[in-house]
């Protein structure tokens, strides 16, 4: 008897949609009133088929008002303040783009406000770009330090093995290949990790993102580029295309025109397609685009990019060394930002 509750509770969250006249911002207007208001949401996300809300106040939460909204299929609490809301595939997402808007648009403390009224709207677009690229990079930052300084060890043990400062035993040559191990973890997937948080900034569903990420790694970018005769086998950095070729830039434009493509898809797909066909249509469409056309430009501006700076880094002009040091030293935090 269990079982079979079990089996139809779940048969009622994947298939028995409640249609509903009211609209998407409507519903979403209901949802969050019902759950304490804006003021109560502290953490919001979705699934395919329905809301995940975290509330600061359960007691503000009207569970039997939340049931009787038309278009809400069944409310479940898994803990006080964690609130589940099926709605159904499709719906959902748009509901919960509506949900963050919502959020987002919550006032911001008295002192905020005052630092708000006197930014000018170039400067507050121009923070708001900034920001993105922040929190895509942000997290990433202990990871970079961990690996970063692994690296780092691993070359200077293989320094003082090679100027026989240290012995070449195999206890030595062990932790220089765990170190190894620790750096190339992330810097050698990078491209994914960058992928993931770039579609959590734009509004995509993250592993679509890791995809992007994924792909541009993948050795499959080289029989591509050898079948359409832009590989150069001799040196492959200088091909016009290459597996790499873009590194995070083109991950994170590239993972920025899936989200457009992605949205305009959901926006045209019927809601019981939406689950299956618009992330399939969404890379269909994307990943040549990726592949043959932002990866070669992005590819191009990163190598240019880093042989201007090249000229600066390994120069043996005892001044400009001097200056590119203080410079890149100057320019350190900033960087990390971007």
């Amino acid at each position: 008897m269990l079982k079979r509750k079990k089996y139809c509770r779940r048969m009622a969250d994947i298939s028995v949609w409640k249609e509903s006249s009211m609209g998407v911002k409507e519903l979403a207007s209901e949802i969050l009133e019902k759950l304490g208001g804006i003021e109560n949401i502290a953490d919001a996300e979705n699934c395919m088929t329905r809301l995940r809300i975290t509330v600061f106040d359960p007691s503000k939460v009207d569970d039997e008002a939340l049931k009787k909204i038309e278009g809400v299929i069944m409310v479940i609490h898994q803990e006080p303040e964690y609130v589940q809301v099926v709605l159904g595939p499709g719906k959902v997402r748009d509901v919960m783009t509506e949900v963050n808007a919502a959020c987002a648009a919550r006032k911001f403390p008295p002192w905020q406000e005052t630092k708000k009224a006197v930014e000018g709207k170039q400067n507050q677009k121009l923070v708001c770009n900034i920001r993105v690229i922040s929190d895509i990079f942000t997290p990433m930052i202990p990871a970079f330090v961990a690996s970063g300084i692994s690296n780092g060890l691993a070359r200077i043990i293989g320094i003082c093995i090679a100027n026989a400062i240290l012995p070449e035993t195999r206890f030595v040559l062990v932790i220089q290949a765990l170190l190894e191990l620790i750096s190339n973890a992330y810097l050698g997937y990078l491209a994914i990790y960058t992928g993931v948080n770039s579609a959590r900034q734009f509004g995509l569903n993250p592993m679509m993102g890791g995809m992007i990420g994924g792909a541009s790694l993948s050795p499959v970018v080289n029989k591509v580029s050898e079948l359409l005769g832009w590989y150069n086998a001799d040196v492959p950095n200088e091909s016009i295309l290459a597996a790499g070729a873009g590194g995070i830039i083109g991950v994170v434009f590239g993972v920025w025109v899936l989200s457009k493509i992605e949205k305009w898809i959901h926006s045209h797909m019927p809601e019981v397609l939406d689950v299956t066909f618009t992330p399939l249509l969404s890379m269909l469409v994307m990943m040549p685009l990726y592949i043959l056309a932002i990866m070669p430009v992005t590819g191009v501006i990163s190598t240019k990019t880093a042989a201007f700076l090249s000229l600066f880094m390994y120069t043996d002009h005892v001044i400009v060394s001097a200056v590119t040091g203080y410079v890149l030293a100057a320019v350190f935090l900033p960087l990390v930002l971007l």
